[in-house]
């Protein structure tokens, strides 16, 4: 379709060239005032002329009505066909040259690869925050299930009870030294036991620099409570946790299988 309508315009700008050709070959001129009249032979040929010229100016006019073409004097600029894309546009054609009309200092082709551009950073930053919105699900898994454990870790302990001397039950449920416990967030630094380390610590205790003779691991909370088999919950769970718009997103997207238990 798109061929056929720049054959048409390229047929009707050949015919309306080869007009002026016959009438300027013909001697025929504007009609100057006081002139005599033509001939009937001529008056045949000029109105056959002005049929096609006339056909030529209305094929043109609506061409231009549709936005398929602009004239510029004699110029005609192909412009495109109604409801194709902006890419299909970007061909060889004539409406690629110098008679383009520009948005903002910029042309059709630079439009779209600035459109091409934004789209691609676009779908970067949302890689990105999908990505990050993962990590921070799991993260939330992790410390749920470590809030669960512990409560129920003190709940087993305050049912222990011992006989005292006179045969009554009493609760043991000694207090957990703090030095037990591990406060978040921490990193656990390992390496091999036959390595050597060296630890130097700034006044102010706030760098601590360290040198290993072998190879070394650094992990945090995170990654530890991974290993623990703290990242995986039901759907249920997630579903109870979770705002209604982030759940409905999330399954909506696939990103409750980084956490849901199969």
């Amino acid at each position: 379709m798109r061929s056929l309508m720049r054959q048409l315009v390229r047929e009707l700008m050949q015919a309306e060239e080869a007009i002026q050709r016959t009438a300027f070959s013909n001697g025929e001129g504007p009609a100057e005032k006081g002139g005599k009249k033509s001939s009937g032979g001529k008056n045949k040929r000029n109105d056959d002329d002005k049929n096609i010229r006339r056909r030529v100016y209305d094929a043109l006019n609506v061409l231009m009505a549709m936005d398929i073409i602009t004239k510029n004097k004699k110029e005609i600029t192909w412009r495109g066909l109604p409801g194709s894309t902006v890419l299909d546009h970007l061909g060889d054609g004539p409406g690629n040259g110098d008679g383009e009309r520009k948005v903002n200092g910029l042309s059709r082709r630079q439009r779209v690869h600035q459109l091409q551009a934004e789209v691609r950073k676009r779908q970067e930053d949302i890689r990105k925050k999908t990505e990050c919105l993962k990590e921070l699900m799991v993260q939330n898994v992790c410390f749920q299930n470590l809030l669960g454990r512990n409560y129920a870790r003190d709940f087993e302990d305050s049912r222990r009870t011992t006989p005292n001397q006179y045969g009554q039950s009493v609760k043991n449920a000694p207090e957990t030294n703090k030095n037990e416990k591990i406060p978040l967030p921490f990193i656990i630094v390992n390496t091999d036991s036959r390595a050597v380390v060296q630890c130097e610590m700034c006044p102010r205790r706030t760098n601590v620099n360290f040198d290993f003779s072998l190879p070394f691991e650094i992990n945090d909370d995170n990654e530890i409570l991974k290993r623990l088999g703290m990242n995986r919950t039901s759907v249920e769970s997630l579903q109870r946790s979770l705002p209604p718009e982030l759940y409905r997103y999330c399954h909506a997207k696939g990103l409750l299988q980084t956490v849901a238990q199969s």
